[in-house]
């Protein structure tokens, strides 16, 4: 089972330092979890990105 959830926030002093942005600035915040049919977790992750690099992309 894959599982995504996308977040839009704002940059604090620790994410504008590390990504080279101003204070405040938006930022998307990706967390991700990937588990087995049994339920068992493979992989879990949360990424920030910086809110120039998100594209978002879905059928409707």
């Amino acid at each position: 089972m894959r599982h995504q959830v996308l977040t839009l926030d704002s940059a604090d002093q620790d994410m504008s330092r590390l990504l080279g942005i101003p204070l405040n600035a938006p930022v998307g915040c990706l967390a991700r979890s990937l588990k087995t049919t049994e339920g068992a977790l493979l992989y879990s992750g949360l990424v920030t990105y910086r809110g120039d690099m998100v594209q978002l992309e879905m059928p409707f």
